[in-house]
């Protein structure tokens, strides 16, 4: 919540143009949350939806949703407020939803009650709650959330850092290229590339694609592995060998995936990982440079242009 509430894609409901949604600050380990004034809002009942856009979860063998609150409910001389807040699940673009999370009052609360205002939530004060829609209930291949607080004249919500994650069968995450780094000062590399199973299936073999500054495709085979859900693993490349001084992109790609239970990976935006790196040439003391040449940037030296 950097930018407003509701950020681009999203949505609100608010019916009677009173109290609702907006961006506030502190959020938890950043500037700004998603909050709901219920301190100052005596339309007990009445809900307000925060809407994600519809994400694509098709093939996903379920969808873990995580989102950190912070709440104090109200206990004054009267007794208490429950302000509820609860998440809302819609597969049929919005024309029924299932609800996933309900917490009100002293459930809901994070912090304990207070009958002033709560307005500035401390690091502790955060919870973070997580929700498993399994594969049955996401059977349409899209899925959309409503964050409803629900008003009882009580006290204040706050919510940040809402992660909506699709858990494939078969799911190989290229998690980083650990090397080459960014610059080298030998004319080898020996690449290596940091995976993650990121599926319910164990991963057994895979390939790995790989090019350097777009030229011809090199694969190498992986095989013998067990990795199990969740589980890392970093493979290494045969060594690249005559590199001369200037700037090199490494791109490598992960296919033929092999598992447990059955071949090809359904889920490929994560498969795909690129580097830009340097290696300088060398010279000798005392080095001066005035840049009087047209071509640039002059012999031995390098450009490293990471984002393009």
């Amino acid at each position: 919540y950097e930018t407003a509430v509701p950020p681009a894609g999203w949505r609100i409901s608010n019916s009677n143009n009173n109290t609702t949604w907006v961006r506030k600050a502190p959020g938890r380990n950043s500037n700004y949350a998603a909050f709901f004034d219920n301190f100052n809002n005596n339309l007990t009942g009445e809900n307000d939806d925060l809407h994600t856009p519809i994400i694509g979860v098709a093939g996903a063998d379920s969808v873990v949703v995580t989102f950190d609150v912070a709440h104090k409910n109200f206990a004054g001389v009267s007794g208490s407020s429950n302000d509820g807040l609860s998440v809302l699940a819609t597969t049929d673009c919005s024309n029924s939803f299932t609800t996933v999370y309900n917490k009100k009052g002293a459930q809901l609360a994070t912090a304990g009650s207070s009958s002033a205002e709560y307005l500035a939530p401390v690091s502790g004060d955060w919870r973070t709650e997580r929700i498993v829609i399994n594969a049955a209930n996401i059977a349409s291949g899209s899925l959309g959330l409503s964050f409803r607080n629900t008003n009882d004249f009580g006290n204040n919500i706050f919510i940040d850092n809402i992660n909506v994650t699709a858990v494939y069968k078969r799911d190989l995450e290229l998690v980083s290229i650990q090397q080459p780094g960014r610059f080298l000062c030998s004319p080898s590399a020996t690449p290596s590339i940091r995976v993650r199973n990121r599926g319910t299936d164990t991963v057994k073999a895979f390939t790995l694609v790989y090019t350097l500054n777009n030229g011809s495709t090199v694969t190498h085979a992986v095989n013998g592995l067990s990795l199990a859900y969740g589980a890392e693993s970093t493979i290494t490349l045969p060594a690249i060998s005559g590199l001369t001084p200037g700037t090199y992109s490494f791109k490598v790609n992960a296919t033929g995936l092999i598992t447990a239970k059955g071949i090809d990976d359904i889920n490929l935006s994560n498969d795909t990982l690129q580097v830009s790196f340097a290696v300088p040439g060398t010279d000798k003391a005392p080095l001066t440079q005035t840049f009087p040449n047209i071509i640039f940037p002059p012999a031995n030296w390098s450009v490293l242009n990471s984002d393009g």
